[in-house]
């Protein structure tokens, strides 16, 4: 895999965080502490979250504020400390080149997906605004109000012609009518949004949490209740699986409304011209395109039966992308080792390009005032503040507005020189393992299940790309270890290796092969 050059390298980012108050009670949060350290920490320059979990009256400082990024925040106005989605965006560098910085550009922004919702800078609908993003869907008002009512979606464009969507879409966990309705209704408006602005020559980043596993291999849960019915049979390689169970892995595909409308999306699922009316995408996954058609990519995992460790999940995040973008992806995948949530985050890495543009050679544009400064007044500070513990600075510690190609930008404190990607002092690794600081860390690879679904967080940066470092532990009885999850709050999420035998009383010399050695590593 080609690695991504410094100068031209931006990385996009999505995470489920599943509230924002408890993730940081997870290693290695606990030790970073703020957003800022969190976003530099992984090399981020367009990060994407949800679940947000937070009231309009809960955002401050320490949410919509984060040094050395634009900020923008949406959270449900009825249902209180539910959904609620975020979009980081790094502030451009004076030393960034041209491209980066207009990929760094915010020139607009809205909230939902049906352009219903009032501008913060007119107190319009966005669809009415005379320079708007485009691409609405013709809804009833009830209907747009509704799909628009949760906190849901954000829609930034930037200044390089390239239109990101973060959206958390509904689940319908609860499995009702009414709520399996309320989630096609919302699909169904999105990826039509979607079509929508590619077709007017738009670049689309569609970017979340879908809620949807699109294939077979994205889902244990199904793969194991079609092999238990004999539905499906296990290949003897996880990369034949798709292979020796074709009609059944086709058939998945429009299992579901939700599910096949995802398919339908995209230009490279396995379906595309099998069945009626898909062979029209538009978008392609950028993981699979990396990764391949790996089985085990999982991106959640059920914490009520601690499925994580033994990797029995699926894969409902996604960053999509128009086929210009494909071409521009570098690198793609999966941070299962990274805690915090029930999710891991997924990242891609662009290369992005020189476009032309109308806001090159601009001194500058006004952030729409959907930026949380504005949007929350956060501006005059935050009165948390006299109440809360002091917390360790970011990374960067003061907050640079967006600035275009011709003016001066001034760089976050402690930022280092360098330019795109590869330009921090840390990297989320050096919390699981020592790095050299000479590794080519702009060209980071995912940290992917190996071939036979486990997953492993003692990796290492070797070459600018993530690998094992070792094998299992054995204990004294010379026995493999099992992996378990610390649940203190100091370490909380870390994982570490005890012995696999059950605790017991040694009575004589015949018990110590029968009970736990006392081993314990950290991993």
């Amino acid at each position: 895999m080609d690695q991504i050059p410094p100068s031209q390298g931006v990385r996009f980012v999505t995470f489920n965080i599943n509230g924002f108050r408890t993730l940081f009670h997870y290693h290695p949060w606990t030790k970073l502490r703020t957003l800022g350290a969190m976003f530099s920490s992984m090399q981020a320059d367009i990060i994407t979250l949800q679940e947000l979990k937070v009231a309009p009256m809960d955002v401050d400082n320490r949410l919509g504020k984060v040094p050395g990024y634009n900020c923008f925040i949406t959270v449900p106005l009825q249902k209180k400390g539910y959904s609620g989605v975020g979009v980081y965006v790094r502030c451009p560098l004076e030393d960034d080149p041209p491209p980066v910085k207009l990929a760094l550009t915010v020139v607009r922004a809205e909230e939902g997906i049906t352009g219903s919702l009032l501008s913060k800078d007119t107190k319009q609908r966005y669809s009415e605004l005379p320079a708007s993003i485009g691409g609405y869907v013709n809804l009833d008002d009830d209907i747009a109000s509704r799909i628009d009512s949760e906190g849901r979606c954000l829609i930034l464009e930037m200044a390089n012609n390239t239109v990101i969507i973060s959206v958390y879409c509904p689940a319908n966990s609860m499995g009702t009518e009414e709520g399996e309705q309320f989630r096609v209704q919302f699909i169904e408006c999105l990826f039509q949004r979607v079509r929508n602005l590619v077709s007017m020559g738009k670049n689309v980043v569609l970017m979340g949490d879908i809620n949807i596993s699109k294939d077979l291999i994205d889902s244990a849960v199904a793969i194991r209740d079609m092999t238990q019915a004999g539905l499906v049979r296990i290949a003897a390689k996880h990369e034949d699986f798709e292979e020796v169970n074709r009609d059944a892995c086709l058939k998945f595909t429009s299992s579901t409304v939700p599910r096949l409308l995802l398919n339908e999306l995209l230009m490279d699922s396995m379906s595309s011209g099998t069945f009626p009316d898909q062979s029209n995408g538009v978008l392609i996954d950028t993981v699979r395109r990396v990764q391949g058609r790996k089985k085990g990519l999982y991106t959640v995992w059920n914490t009520l039966t601690n499925s994580r460790p033994g990797n029995f999940g699926s894969r409902i995040d996604y960053i999509l992308v128009n086929e210009k973008l494909a071409m521009q992806t570098k690198n793609a995948g999966i941070w299962p080792f990274l805690m915090g949530s029930d999710h891991c985050p997924v990242f891609t890495d662009f290369n992005v390009e020189t476009v032309d543009s109308e806001f090159i050679g601009l001194e500058g544009l006004k952030l729409p005032r959907l930026e949380a400064r504005f949007a929350f007044n956060l501006s005059r500070g935050d009165i948390g503040k006299f109440f809360t513990k002091k917390e360790t600075p970011s990374p960067s510690s003061t907050h640079s507005s967006q600035i275009l190609t011709k003016s001066k930008v001034v760089k976050p404190a402690n930022m280092s020189k360098s330019k795109g990607i590869n330009r921090n002092r840390s990297n989320i690794m050096s919390f699981f393992k020592p790095v050299s600081h000479d590794s080519d860390l702009c060209s980071v690879v995912s940290a992917v299940p190996e071939s036979n679904g486990e997953i492993s967080s003692k990796k290492v940066l070797e070459n600018g790309k993530f690998k094992l470092s070792g094998d299992i532990p054995k204990c004294k009885h010379n026995e493999e270890c099992v992996l378990k999850t610390a649940m203190t709050s100091e370490n909380k999420g870390r994982k570490f290796w005890t012995c696999c035998k059950p605790r017991g009383e040694v009575k004589d010399p015949d018990d110590e092969s029968k009970f736990d050695c006392g081993f314990f590593q950290w991993k």
